[in-house]
């Protein structure tokens, strides 16, 4: 559980990484493949109307490159730990 709940984290600081610096960085530099803007993944919310309350469930997820380098390293790091033994 702690291996996903790290892997899941590194993805998210990755993609918001990636926003920062395509919002910090001049156009010039937007244009490059590697500061491409995020598209949503996920699937819509589906909405469930009872009587007594009103549920909605759905999840999008931002996905960049740098969510890709967030992932990679995480799982990087809980490699050379499990290696290490700690």
């Amino acid at each position: 559980m702690r291996h996903t709940l790290i892997m899941i984290l590194g993805f998210l600081i990755g993609t918001t990484v990636g926003e920062i610096l395509c919002l910090l960085l001049p156009e010039n530099f937007s244009t490059l493949s590697a500061f491409a803007k995020s598209f949503m993944s996920g699937f819509a919310p589906f909405n469930l109307n009872l009587r007594v309350i009103d549920i909605y469930f759905g999840i999008e997820i931002l996905v960049n490159s740098f969510s890709w380098i967030g992932l990679l390293i995480s799982a990087t790091v809980l490699l050379v730990r499990e290696i290490a033994g700690n």
